[in-house]
């Protein structure tokens, strides 16, 4: 695994990687031992092999609780919740964040908060997002990854909210250090992040010189949702045809990753950049997707971009209603998963380190806001306004 790591933060290609993993989980036991937990885990979401980090973590989540650990228990939340970012289930993953971000402390608790903030984003809960820093305080003065991406993470939320300048500080300090020793950082795609600022600040020269470096570390990692990132960001402070060519190119890679937020982000960004070329048709076309695929995410910033610009072009999109599942909150939607899942209310409580009392309170607000009145029927209300068709996070294939 200390050589796996080394290859991940060192930007070797994923086909490397990949087969580094496949040949550690052929020599060693399974499930592995604790303390790998969360080096196996961050590197699967990294190699964005969200089929495996899926299924590995139900398993590992399933041991947790049966071991009745808390500390386990958090980190596999933490973990899980990166990859249901990743691939557009921003529900869950706020939901597994924030719990993994309340019952942690130390490493584990970075690494929540470093997907909690970016969910938030996604779904235009700056005001939350901002209560969360003010609750969870300063990470330590540490160059170990999750910290680091904590910081990037705090820069894109500083970005958000318009705070440009201390967006770019954070960014720049989640890279810096890892850049210094020839390593990727806390976040793979800092520099585009980083770009995107210094763009908007009318540094177009170091915009172009980050977001091409980027382009160039994702080719050469191999994987689409990080080269997806990296495309966008060189298009968005490209200029005119470029622009139109350069996030062409984003859209038809995002459409090859399971990153529907990152793919929806995209097209909306080509959308617009059609509008301004003239070509309202084929924008009209790709802001609609965008804003389609947005809404079934529930990442309401981009569906809020996306439906003005629609009204620029003439149409009359929908609006969200915020009810359902929607308006289930975090520690709701985690509680309403397992019930799902047949577990008892006894159970949920053991499971999630509550009281059964505060598991049968979640139950009749969730049932309430769902219009239900039977725990059968949580299963088909889940899935009904899922992202991917089910109660809870995707189930893969672990093979």
């Amino acid at each position: 695994m200390p050589l796996i790591n080394y290859a991940a933060q060192t930007n070797r290609p994923a086909a490397q990687i990949d087969a580094l993993v496949e040949r550690a989980r052929a020599s060693q036991p399974y499930p592995p031992p604790p303390e790998l937990w969360s080096t196996w885990l961050a590197a699967l979401a990294q190699l964005e092999r969200y089929d495996l980090l899926e299924g590995l973590c139900q398993d590992l989540g399933a041991l947790a609780r049966r071991r009745g650990s808390l500390e386990e228990s958090a980190v596999v939340a933490a973990m899980r919740a990166w990859g249901l970012h990743d691939t557009g289930a921003l529900a869950d993953a706020e939901s597994e964040a924030m719990w993994a971000a309340e019952r942690s402390r130390g490493v584990v608790r970075w690494i929540g908060l470093k997907t909690l903030l970016p969910v938030l984003i996604e779904r235009d809960e700056l005001d939350e997002a901002e209560a969360v820093l003010s609750r969870f305080g300063e990470p330590p003065a540490s160059t170990a990854v999750p910290v680091l991406a904590f910081h990037a993470a705090r820069g894109r939320m500083r970005a958000a909210q318009g705070r440009l300048r201390e967006g770019l500080a954070d960014l720049m300090a989640c890279g810096q250090p890892a850049r210094r020793v020839g390593a990727v950082g806390g976040d793979r795609n800092w520099r585009s992040h980083a770009a995107l600022i210094l763009h908007a600040l009318g540094d177009a020269e170091q915009a172009r010189r980050l977001s091409t470096e980027d382009v160039a570390l994702a080719r050469m990692f191999g994987r689409p949702r990080t080269l997806g990132i990296a495309l966008r960001a060189v298009g968005m402070v490209s200029d005119g045809e470029q622009r139109v060519a350069r996030l062409a190119n984003a859209v038809a890679v995002l459409e090859r990753a399971h990153a529907p937020v990152e793919l929806a982000r995209a097209r909306a960004d080509y959308g617009v950049a059609l509008r301004r070329s003239g070509q309202r048709i084929e924008a009209r076309a790709q802001i609609e997707q965008a804003l389609d695929l947005a809404h079934h995410c529930g990442a309401r910033r981009i569906a809020r971009s996306a439906r003005a610009e629609l009204v620029a072009l003439g149409a009359k999109p929908r609006r969200d209603a915020v009810t359902g599942r929607d308006a289930l909150t975090a520690s709701e939607l985690r509680v309403a998963r397992l019930a799902a899942q047949g577990m008892s209310n006894r159970e949920i409580a053991q499971a999630l380190f509550i009281t059964h009392k505060t598991a049968s309170v979640h139950l009749s607000r969730i049932y309430r806001k769902l219009g239900i009145g039977r725990r059968d029927q949580l299963v088909t209300e889940l899935a009904r306004q899922s992202p991917t068709g089910t109660a809870g996070p995707a189930q893969y294939d672990r093979d």
